[in-house]
């Protein structure tokens, strides 16, 4: 082989290294984190019995990234549980699919390109599902001291309106009983202001609670 030809071969090869590493800590992956590992997994195992199937098995994503792309953005019609992601918008799209297609189908490959022995998978499979369960814990450590940042500031106002605001930000946030509380303070406590008022008892009888002003 030439020296010329040896050298072209070599840069090939490193601007393809180039790119996989490079997708593989792209934001792609971020995203396949925050809107597919629970279903398929960090790495791409999926939940059979719960109709999430293997993304590293499927011959579709390992020879058909249109498809792929497709399947991501619009949902799919074989398997309902599959729902459209079109709404994350087309450059995020891209970057699933990329991160998708180049890094979770060769999930389950060894570095030489042999397929992972059934130790190996299932030791796989323990660090993603090891994985899923800090993401959890972090999320409902954010969730909680967010809970607790809505009830403290609800807690220190006097401002009816911002009060009211507040408690519907944590109802729409699912902090329905931070809500609650908001909205009764602000009917118990007679401010002044009959339309702050009026509407914390109207978001505390679309839950369910009933109450007068005395």
């Amino acid at each position: 082989m030439k020296i010329s030809n040896y050298i072209q071969l070599l840069l090939i090869a490193g601007s393809f290294i180039y790119s996989t590493a490079s997708i593989a800590s792209s934001p792609g992956k971020a995203l396949y984190a925050s809107y597919c590992a629970q279903c398929h997994k960090d790495n791409g195992g999926g939940i059979k019995a719960a109709g999430f199937p293997s993304l590293r098995d499927s011959k579709m994503v390992k020879t058909d990234r249109a498809a792929t792309y497709n399947i991501i953005a619009k949902g799919s019609p074989k398997n309902p549980v599959m729902g459209s992601y079109e709404w994350v918008g087309p450059r995020a799209l891209n970057d699933i699919t990329d991160y998708v297609v180049t890094v979770i189908a060769k999930a389950g490959l060894n570095s030489d390109g042999t397929k992972m022995s059934a130790k190996q998978l299932a030791e796989s499979d323990r660090k993603s599902a090891l994985a899923q369960k800090r993401r959890d814990a972090k999320r409902k450590a954010e969730n909680k001291q967010k809970r607790q940042s809505y009830f403290n500031s609800i807690k220190k106002s006097n401002d009816p309106w911002f009060i009211v605001q507040m408690a519907e930000k944590a109802e729409e946030l699912g902090f329905k009983r931070v809500a609650i509380f908001g909205y009764k303070k602000v009917v118990n406590n007679h401010f002044l202001t009959d339309g702050a008022r009026n509407r914390a008892l109207i978001n505390l009888r679309k839950l369910g609670i009933k109450m007068n002003i005395r």
